[in-house]
């Protein structure tokens, strides 16, 4: 269903202090009005809480009243809606959890102390990812409900999640150009991604009811697609979408150019480096083959959602998955497809979105392959330590 632009406006049930109270009250981080206590861990009013708990419940897609989607929803114009699309777009950024928006009370996230959720950093060498797995490997032994709405959203579901995912992702300030191969990995973001990423997976519908074994293999399959799409993604959101500049970002300090790099790796002979050259040089053009066509597309981060579940669920590869999963994969699949033709149909408005959608299976065709490059590229790092950095073939690869 989609939003009515003509309805009535939502009624926008303040936070009053008691009467003869002094207490003074924080503005709601969603539409500035006054806030009494926390909602999902913010200074939020009950009335953006309601909201958001109703928009993530609801199978409704809203469409921005101006057709920017960076409507002002602390102007408040009597008789008038706020924008539902960009008020529910605020609520996200400003960091309220979907889980907590599906539990039945929302007097139980009214809390005096702001709680935070972080994830401990082993402390390892940079390069050994033996800690990493067993950080993995202890996200995987948590146990995950069912979702409470069988018949939401998924994608819209799985959107604050991601969002939250990206902000980790994203360079908080200038980034420094390498311009030397050989120094790209030598950096801990990587280990702390893997580990990030564990945790988003836990949030797509239905992985946490899986066997450990099975979330564990999904992942393996998983994390070098979804990190080579995540990573232009969000260089595309950094540097902007003209083709013909090289860079892109590494972690969330670095990136490289590819237009000026240096592929020579200090201390190999020329038969070593002659070899490196052989492997590094058609690897670079097929990164060129996934930038362009995602500069061009300029994936949304409901798209990008998308393109996380094809990548999670596409796993007929995978023997030992069970029967009942194989199909529950199918289904899943089945079932974001529909969701972004309704994403297209009634949000963006395109009729005819069968090229959008053909540009992005294409690109997670390309990142397939760019990653059995760079699997063979490890093969050949043993050899030749090429980059000083251990990837276990049987532990995450």
């Amino acid at each position: 269903m989609i939003e009515d632009p003509d309805s009535p406006p939502e009624p926008m049930e303040e936070d009053q202090p008691e009467s003869g109270s002094s207490l003074i009250l924080e503005p709601c981080l969603v539409c500035g009005q006054p806030a009494k206590g926390l909602h999902f861990q913010l200074n939020a009013c009950r009335a953006c809480a309601a909201f958001f708990r109703r928009s993530v419940k609801s199978t409704t897609f809203y469409r921005c009243q101006k057709g920017t989607g960076n409507c002002d929803v602390t102007l408040k114009i009597p008789g008038k809606p706020l924008c539902r699309y960009c008020r529910l777009k605020k609520c996200v950024r400003i960091g309220m959890k979907i889980e907590n928006a599906e539990a039945k009370n929302i007097s139980d996230e009214i809390k005096e102390e702001k709680e935070t959720t972080t994830i401990t950093m082993p402390m390892n060498k940079p390069g050994d990812f033996k800690n990493v797995y067993e950080a993995v490997q202890n996200i995987y032994t948590k146990n995950i409900p069912p979702p409470l709405e069988l018949g939401a959203n998924m994608t819209l579901r799985l959107s604050a999640h991601m969002a939250a995912f990206l902000d980790f992702t994203r360079p908080k300030g200038a980034v420094i150009n390498f311009t030397d191969y050989s120094s790209i990995c030598k950096h801990t973001f990587f280990e702390k991604y893997l580990i990030q990423l564990a945790e988003l997976t836990m949030h797509f519908d239905y992985f946490g009811q899986l066997s450990f074994k099975e979330r564990f293999l999904l992942y393996k399959h998983f994390w070098g697609v979804f990190h080579q799409i995540e990573r232009m993604y969000m260089t595309i959101e950094f540097f902007g979408d003209d083709i013909n500049d090289g860079r892109m970002l590494v972690d969330n300090m670095h990136s490289v150019d590819s237009n000026n790099i240096n592929f020579n790796v200090p201390g190999r002979t020329p038969g070593q480096q002659e070899t490196i050259n052989n492997f590094l040089e058609p690897l670079k053009e097929k990164m060129q083959s996934l930038t362009t066509p995602m500069k061009r597309l300029r994936m949304t981060l409901f798209e990008l959602c998308y393109v996380s579940q094809i990548i999670l669920w596409s796993c007929f590869e995978i023997d030992e998955l069970s029967p009942s999963t194989h199909s529950l994969a199918d289904t899943i699949i089945s079932k974001a497809s529909d969701e972004l033709h309704e994403y297209y149909v009634r949000e963006m408005r395109i009729s005819n979105y069968a090229p959008r959608q053909a540009s992005l299976l294409k690109i997670i065709n390309v990142s397939e392959f760019i990653v059995r490059d760079k699997r063979d590229l490890r093969t050949v790092n043993k050899i030749f330590n090429i980059i000083d950095v251990h990837f276990p073939d049987n532990d995450l690869t």
